[in-house]
């Protein structure tokens, strides 16, 4: 069963997804994203990764960034969209496979790049 996040950490993980959209020249894309909307935990291991939509299929990658976790472990982050270029998605994966320290603030994330 996927657990939804409390509304202060779908708010937080909200404003992540909009950052990558903004900083990517995706604008247009964060400015359709409702904060009021549900956001789910990944069983991902614990290394932060998120949904939005029950489903995933035929979502593709659209934004990738890096960031630095609180122990120094690089920290890479995918964003995927699904065919209408709405956000299904964001994939944080830690380089050494361990759980994240802490969730990153739009200020910490760097390498922004839209993928094509």
């Amino acid at each position: 069963m996927r657990t939804a996040f409390s509304r202060p950490e779908a708010i937080s993980r909200i404003g992540l997804v909009k950052h990558l959209l903004r900083s990517a020249g995706l604008a247009h894309r964060a400015d359709d994203l409702s904060d009021d909307q549900p956001v789910y935990e990944m069983d991902d291991g614990r290394m932060g990764s998120f949904s939005f939509a029950p489903s995933h299929q035929n979502s593709r990658p659209s934004v990738q960034a890096t960031y630095t976790d609180d122990d120094d472990v690089e920290v890479q982050i995918t964003l995927y969209v699904r065919g209408d270029d709405q956000p299904t998605e964001v994939e944080l994966w830690k380089i050494n496979f361990e759980p994240l320290v802490s969730f990153p603030s739009p200020n910490q994330v760097k390498n922004v790049q839209a993928v094509s």
